[in-house]
């Protein structure tokens, strides 16, 4: 009896620590401050999330064919809004002191339970509305890897300031072959 007793005891102090360390799980985690991985810029403003905020890549922006934002061009930004209410909101304007004005085009409103999408071409999502947004007459020249600071507006959640980074190349990059390796 007493061997069944120390075995029982066993088997209770088992099935207590796992029931306490399932209790602890997910409270402070090596994850819980870590940021998703994306490329762009991530910000919420009461039910209002913008997620994957970037300039898009300066596709040979510069008369010389370098990849980047000159001085007075304008850039095309990308982003989802998201609304996580239930009732609609709007992105009434947008704004960054890199620009003299961010234009924007098509639809502002952000759909309760529904999402918007910015992007100067438009996506295939039937669930999500589509609209433009240029930075027109950069006051600065940006490169791919810079960040800059734009401010969102929206009728209901105020306003968010992202942190905006200018994206990085689709397409791998072209080395150039000279006095290295022979082609074959």
């Amino acid at each position: 009896m007493t061997q069944r007793r120390r075995v029982g005891a066993a088997a209770f102090g088992c099935a207590a620590a796992v029931v306490l360390a399932g209790c602890s799980a997910g409270q402070i985690t090596q994850t819980d401050t870590m940021e998703a991985a994306v490329n762009g810029a991530m910000a919420t403003a009461d039910s209002i999330t913008v997620r994957d905020a970037e300039l898009l890549y300066p596709e040979d922006a510069s008369q010389e064919g370098a990849s980047y934002y000159p001085a007075g061009s304008d850039a095309e930004a990308e982003m989802v809004i998201t609304n996580q209410g239930l009732t609609d909101d709007q992105l009434v304007s947008a704004r960054s002191q890199f620009a003299q004005q961010v234009v924007i085009d098509g639809e502002r409103t952000i759909p309760g339970q529904g999402a918007l999408t910015i992007s100067p071409v438009e996506t295939e999502l039937d669930s999500h509305l589509h609209a433009e947004m240029t930075l027109q007459g950069l006051t600065y020249g940006l490169r791919p890897g810079e960040t800059i600071q734009v401010t969102l507006v929206f009728r209901e959640a105020g306003s968010v300031t992202l942190d905006m980074p200018i994206a990085a190349p689709a397409h791998p990059r072209e080395e150039e072959h000279g006095g290295g390796a022979e082609e074959h």
